[in-house]
């Protein structure tokens, strides 16, 4: 049996009509009816709000180790290409 975070609901809104008519054309700019616009916009934020609160940690631990952007990007490079070569048994082209 489904639990309630995993059954779809319908919300009911009252928009203004400034708030309508911009949003309306937001829509349709993605070739998108309101709905879908809305709920497409509401999903990203909700991952987005996620993602953010899973990086908190790791965010915190950058800020406080006082490495700079470019030892940072040394350091994911060097996993990165190390991840590779472990999947593929060869460097990558990237080098």
């Amino acid at each position: 049996m489904p639990t309630i975070a995993e059954k779809p609901i319908e919300v009911k809104v009252r928009l203004g009509s400034n708030t309508s008519q911009v949003l309306l054309a937001k829509a349709r700019e993605h070739g998108l009816d309101l709905a879908t616009y809305l709920e497409e916009k509401l999903e990203r934020e909700v991952r987005h709000d996620a993602l953010a609160k899973l990086l908190e940690p790791v965010r915190a631990a950058y800020a406080a180790s006082g490495m700079t952007e470019e030892e940072l990007d040394e350091l994911v490079e060097t996993a990165r290409e190390e991840r590779y070569r472990e999947l593929h048994g060869k460097p990558s082209k990237v080098l």
